[in-house]
């Protein structure tokens, strides 16, 4: 499991309205993500389809979650016009969210629009962990490398997204 404890704590001391307690970012985190998604933003398509061919290659049954793969043959997902889109809607949401990550407020709110929106194709904390080492490795490739402590940042920004989803999820 990525990070610590501490942010499942604090995510557990939800009140029924789904407020969401501060993120447990801390600004170095924060800043590294920001830093480390700038090369990912210059092209979000090339980059989001390198991230779901590394995760439908690690985990094939995950191509049938969303409706949208399920006709499309495995060999033929790789140029499909449907992983083009859906990979550049994922990193503008993943922009949207790096574009955010400096005002607490902001933050949580698309984090919670994002996890809500993922609750209908049924994702959970184990695909959101899955997904955190394929793009640790589309950053690797994209910047040529990654620092521990960038790794840790986004370690901590999955955990905390997955926390986010169970939550979410337990509230319905």
């Amino acid at each position: 499991m990525y990070g610590s404890a501490k942010s499942r704590v604090q995510l557990q001391k939800q009140d029924s309205s789904h407020k969401l307690p501060r993120m447990p970012l801390t600004d170095d985190q924060r800043q590294a993500i920001k830093v480390s998604y700038a090369k990912l933003a210059e092209n979000p398509t090339k980059y989001g389809n390198e991230l779901f061919i590394r995760l439908f290659a690690d985990f094939p049954d995950y191509k049938d979650i969303w409706p949208r793969f399920r006709a499309i043959p495995d060999s033929s997902i790789v140029g499909s016009d449907q992983l083009r889109t859906h990979a550049t809607v994922y990193m503008k949401g993943l922009g949207t969210i790096v574009s955010k990550i400096e005002n607490e407020e902001e933050l949580q709110d698309i984090i919670k629009k994002i996890a809500q929106a993922h609750i209908k194709f049924n994702i959970s904390r184990s695909h959101v962990e899955h997904m955190a080492p394929c793009l640790l490795a589309v950053l690797k490739n994209a910047n040529g490398s990654i620092d521990p402590g960038t790794k840790e940042a986004w370690e901590a920004f999955f955990e905390i997204f997955g926390d986010v989803l169970v939550q979410l999820t337990k509230g319905r």
